[in-house]
Order: structure tokens, then C-alpha cells, then sequence
């Protein structure tokens, strides 16, 4: 549980760090770097290590006063990528970025947000697109990895289950079901109807393939 009411500190993303790198790398644990870095694959620099501690005063400064009014889920997604650009360790920096970013969105009563390893190349794709001025894919990726949680959650739950949830290959795989599974998995994907990821399988209802039906037809 995380106090609705918390306010991000620097100490507590250096915290985070030393407990990740504790036993691991003793000597960077909970500190941050006092020398230049590059990231293989990203399409940009991380900045001089004599800018970091101010480039992490000011983006506390603005996820604690939300100052561009975004809501929760989106302010936690640009927090995540800011904080990537910053880079500020020398190692570890992925797993801290993470779990700061859980701990905004725990504050305001959402599940942890978490990254599958089948989405690792999206995710660095969205990343990349994101260091372009382009947040969609990545907040895109945030939200149904906090939608995903949630259903986990809901499930978890004494009396209540994902309904009817199906595999979208079963779903298609119905006789006269009008769609193939390439185009309800791109729909998926892209957030146009509700749906979740599951290991490697995308599940969907038959009314959330239904209602994107007739309300694409009453937009034409």
C-alpha cells in the first residue's frame, strides 16, 4: 500500500536503487553516476552526470504538482520516460525507472504496472518514439500493462472471474464468426476494444468485438 497523499523524493528513488543493486553491485548501489553513459539500441545521449541531481529535483517537482493537469496514468508514463532519458545511474536504471513508476501509480490506487518480457521490443520501440516527442505507443503500452494488473486483481478476487474472457483464437475459430485472428489481434493491440495479454495470447469478449463493430459503423 502506498499513502495516497505520498509525495515522490529523490531519496526514495535512490533507495530504490540500493535495493536493487544490493549484493549485486555494492559499490554504484544508491548512487548516482559521476561519469557519461550510452545506451546501446536508444536513439539519444543521457545527459552530463553534473545535470542529473537537478534534471531529478525538477521532474519530482513536476510529477508531485502535475503541472501539465494529465491524468494519472499518463503523468506516471511521462515520469517513466524522463526518468529513462535521465539515466541516472550507471546500472540498474530499467528496474528503478519501473518501480518509481509503480509508486506513483499505487499512490492513486492502481495495480503495479508491469512490462512482460514478450513486450521488451515494443516497449524500447515506444521508448525510442517517445525520445521523438511521439508518447503514444509508449503510454499506449503502460495502460494495458496497468489493465492487465487490474484483471489479474479482479480475478484474484473471492466471487469474481474474467467473465467471458476468451482467447481470441478460440473466439474466432467459432463457425461464422465474420473476423480472422490477425485482425481482432491488431485491434487488441492497438487498445481499439477491450482486451488483455496473457502470457502470448490476447483475450476478448464477443460484446467488446461487437460494440467496436457498430460503433465504427455509426462514425461512417
Amino acid at each position: 500500500m502506498v499513502n495516497p497523499s505520498y509525495n515522490l523524493r529523490s531519496i526514495d528513488i535512490l533507495n530504490l536503487h540500493s535495493y536493487i543493486l544490493k549484493n549485486v553491485e555494492e559499490e554504484y548501489a544508491g548512487r548516482l553516476r559521476n561519469g557519461g553513459v550510452r545506451i546501446v539500441g536508444a536513439n539519444f545521449t543521457p545527459p552530463s552526470a553534473k545535470k542529473v541531481p537537478d534534471f531529478i529535483d525538477e521532474l519530482i517537482l513536476f510529477v508531485n504538482e502535475n503541472q501539465l493537469g494529465v491524468n494519472d496514468l499518463v503523468l506516471a508514463t511521462l515520469f517513466h520516460h524522463r526518468l529513462v532519458w535521465i539515466h541516472p545511474f550507471f546500472d540498474g536504471n530499467g528496474r528503478t525507472v519501473r518501480l518509481a513508476m509503480n509508486l506513483l501509480l499505487m499512490r492513486k490506487g492502481f495495480p503495479p504496472a508491469i512490462i512482460l518480457k514478450n513486450d521488451r521490443k515494443k516497449y524500447y520501440d515506444a521508448l525510442n518514439q517517445a525520445n521523438n516527442g511521439n508518447y503514444y505507443k509508449l503510454c499506449l503500452l503502460m495502460l494495458q500493462a496497468t489493465e492487465r494488473s487490474l484483471n489479474m486483481y479482479i480475478n484474484a478476487m473471492p466471487g469474481n472471474s474474467y467473465g467471458d474472457y476468451e482467447a481470441i483464437s478460440s473466439i474466432v475459430a467459432e463457425p461464422n464468426f465474420p473476423y480472422g485472428q490477425e485482425y481482432i489481434s491488431l485491434l487488441a493491440r492497438q487498445g481499439k476494444i477491450d482486451a488483455y495479454k496473457e502470457g502470448k495470447n490476447w483475450l476478448t469478449t464477443k460484446e467488446a468485438i461487437a460494440e467496436y463493430v457498430v460503433n465504427r459503423k455509426r462514425k461512417r
